[in-house]
């Protein structure tokens, strides 16, 4: 599946990523029916906020 994904400060990518699976007893899967973009969401995107995320992490629609 394609998820959009932080690389570094500031840059961002469609990439593909494995779908989802359940690890742990107590995991769960959700569906995201509907989704916004939030002022921080852009400071992430800017490189605004040094240590919000690691590089790789990902927003996976399911």
């Amino acid at each position: 599946m394609k998820a959009y994904t932080y690389i570094d400060k500031g840059h961002f990518a469609l990439l593909e990523k494995p779908e989802p699976r359940i690890l742990d007893p107590k995991d769960a899967i959700v569906k995201v029916t509907l989704a916004s973009i939030c002022t921080s969401d852009l400071h992430i995107k800017h490189g605004y906020v040094n240590n919000c995320q690691s590089p790789g992490v990902s927003i996976s629609p399911v």
